[in-house]
């Protein structure tokens, strides 16, 4: 019997590691949970036809959100999917999956909506939902409901999926520390300001939108999450930054990252 070389053996490791590897990612049943959801591209189902264009405008609205919509986002340069990254298909990224059980109904979920048009989008309501003395108009607001539909195509995804794992919620957990500003300085243009400028007013190419500004009047205001909740940063920011290589921050680096991101002038609350 011919003896294999070790050429031989490590070229067939690294090729089994390989397939090993593809076959994790594809069918994502890896320890860090599910998949990314990918954008909309061809409708699958009976209800997806029947849907579909709402789904394609909801997509659209996520990711194009200030160019689509001047009236409610006026002077904000953010999208949506500025912070729900993949226009809320990331599980690690406060995705939209799940949405229904936490707002258990769509009045609910319109306000929320809302909520983060007024302060992560520093400007406008889309509508005005339905109280206990008014009708409100947001069940007949088209964009409103390409928002919702397209949340229930993400819903059906997750679903399709078939993990027997609840939905994960908001971003990750990471080590309760203290965030230093003067350490966030010093890692914020090597860790960020490739993408969003050294200034933090983010980055366009060719005119268009490419990375968000993360402070200053283009920025989320001093009412969103981001703002007010120093965990909720550092924990977007370990599980999500850099862009490139998300989770190579260590809890402490997002710490210090999200202290001085705070620490950063940005536009007042909304009045309460």
């Amino acid at each position: 019997m011919k003896t294999l070389s070790w050429r031989t053996l490590l070229i067939g490791a690294v090729v089994i590691t390989l397939v090993i590897a593809g076959l994790v990612y594809f069918f994502a049943r890896t320890p860090d949970g599910p998949q990314i959801i990918g954008a909309p591209s061809t409708p699958q189902t009976a209800w997806d036809q029947e849907h579909w264009a709402e789904v394609e405008r909801g997509y659209q609205l996520a990711t194009q959100t200030y160019e689509l919509l001047p009236d409610n986002v006026p002077v904000d340069r953010l999208h949506c999917s500025s912070c729900h990254l993949n226009a809320g298909g990331n599980p690690k990224s406060a995705w939209w999956v799940d949405l229904g059980a936490r707002y258990p109904t769509d009045t609910d979920l319109q306000a929320r909506i809302n909520q983060c048009f007024e302060r992560s989008m520093n400007g406008n309501p889309l509508c005005t939902p339905a109280t206990e003395g008014a009708a409100g108009d947001c069940d007949a607001n088209p964009e409103m409901a390409a928002f919702l539909t397209y949340m229930q195509w993400l819903d059906q995804q997750w679903a399709a999926q078939g993990l027997d794992v609840a939905p994960p919620q908001g971003y990750p957990p990471i080590a309760q520390l203290t965030g230093d500003v003067a350490r966030g300085d010093d890692l914020f243009e090597p860790k960020c300001g490739i993408c969003h400028g050294v200034s933090g007013q983010g980055q366009t190419a060719q005119g268009e939108y490419a990375f968000p500004p993360l402070w200053g009047v283009h920025s989320f205001n001093a009412s969103a999450g981001l703002a007010r909740n120093q965990e909720t940063l550092a924990r977007f920011i370990k599980w999500n930054m850099p862009l490139n290589t998300p989770g190579s921050l260590t809890d402490q680096q997002a710490w210090d990252l999200a202290a001085y991101l705070e620490s950063q002038p940005r536009p007042s609350e909304v009045a309460q």
